[in-house]
């Protein structure tokens, strides 16, 4: 190890950063960050008056100033500015009514009026089934007391209603949770709020590293975030781009760290003009690099699955029911079940019911249907070992990770 790598590595801007975005913590283990209910469950956790962060109606008075900032809604806007006493009557994830769910429900009355708050949620998924449309139907506006939002990682979702608002992670992130976490009940230690916003970076590892550069889903950043990597960057910007040029262990000991640090570079390049673009696209072509190998044939780790999910059913290894059933086990979460109709099952709990995360085989006359969804080389070294571990080694030498 270089001089270089001894500095960047021994510096307290690279172990603040790597500590930030790499310590465990409570989000970590139990592994839900991917699924939008969990996040879901957050906000309800948030939003309700006697919440477990102390901090009363703050939480729901600053998605009040956000919804006025993104529409500008009279009616939400008086009650912001005339800062009357607001009561939460009802938050409640995953609320029904005449046969729709609606992932958040929150209703509070000023005055003796009733206001509601309809909130559709995704992280990685669409809208499907025109569900916006569909809400609005069942809701209607209330004479203008229903606000409709809809909350994703996406600036400009397409979506089937133009009754709805918009609202990004990143924006619900500027607006609502880090002020409310800096307003925290705590006792000197690292509480939920401060504990989730760190967790964001775990969205990394579950989005494609081809559609990282589209920016049509940005994964948020927070204030924290920034000032950790703008410092690192500044500080230490030749040693990071030796580092990179060295081909070294360092990397590759700290890949995630790395990584996240390129995803924080190129969110932040559009306002500061300070980062250059040498280093962006030097670690661009470190993440690049990471593929696997089906055959010889580089491809992501998604259409990695989708080899290996041909390959089992084209040489008939996966034949029967019970064949299924193992090669879902070896799956890495639910995100990846398949079905094969013809074996009988129910296709229903083994696939997401977004049906534009959904794909289909036709290999023989047999239809495999499988979800769409990222993987992390983590998933994909776990998913093999498994698959070799139940069905002979039918893998080993087809498929291999490369650095």
């Amino acid at each position: 190890m270089n001089k270089s790598t001894i500095k960047l590595k021994n510096s307290k801007e690279w172990a603040d950063f790597e500590n930030y975005y790499s310590s465990y913590n409570i989000f970590k283990q139990i592994g839900l960050f991917r699924f939008e209910d969990f996040h879901t469950n957050v906000l309800k956790s948030l939003f309700e008056e006697n919440n477990v962060y102390g901090l009363g109606l703050y939480p729901i008075q600053k998605l009040l100033e956000l919804i006025v900032e993104k529409d500008g809604n009279n009616l939400i806007r008086d009650l912001v500015d005339s800062q009357k006493q607001i009561h939460i009557l009802e938050v409640e994830p995953q609320y029904y009514k005449d046969k729709t769910r609606v992932d958040l429900f929150i209703s509070f009355a000023v005055d003796n009026l009733t206001y509601n708050i309809i909130l559709e949620n995704k992280i990685f998924s669409e809208e499907h089934e025109v569900q916006c449309q569909e809400y609005y139907r069942v809701y209607g506006d209330n004479e203008r007391r229903n606000t409709f939002l809809y909350l994703s990682l996406e600036e400009t979702p397409t979506i089937s209603s133009n009754k709805f608002i918009c609202i990004t992670y990143q924006e619900l992130i500027d607006y609502v949770i880090e002020p409310c976490a800096y307003r925290e009940k705590n006792n000197g230690t690292m509480l939920p709020l401060y504990a989730y916003l760190a967790s964001f970076s775990q969205l990394y590892d579950y989005m494609d590293n081809l559609s990282l550069l589209d920016k049509k889903q940005k994964l948020p950043i927070t204030s924290t975030g920034k000032e950790l990597t703008l410092n690192l960057y500044t500080h230490y910007k030749e040693e990071l781009q030796n580092v990179l040029d060295a081909n070294n262990g360092f990397y590759k000991e700290n890949e995630k760290a790395l990584r996240i640090l390129f995803y924080n570079l190129f969110l932040l390049a559009d306002s500061n003009s300070e980062i250059e673009d040498a280093i962006i696209s030097k670690i661009k072509r470190r993440i690049f690099d990471i593929r696997c190998m089906f055959n010889f044939k580089k491809c992501t780790f998604k259409e990695c699955t989708i080899l290996i999910l041909k390959y089992l059913l084209e040489n008939n290894i996966v034949e029967t029911e019970e064949d299924l059933k193992i090669l879902n086990q070896c799956m890495p979460n639910r995100n990846y079940y398949v079905a094969v109709p013809e074996l009988n099952i129910h296709h229903e709990e083994y696939y997401s019911n977004n049906y534009k995360e959904i794909g289909k085989l036709k290999l023989e006359g047999k239809e495999l249907y499988y979800y769409a969804g990222p993987m992390t080389k983590e998933d994909l070294e776990q998913y093999c070992s498994s698959i070799n571990e139940n069905f002979n080694n039918v893998i080993k030498n087809i498929v291999r990770i490369e650095e």
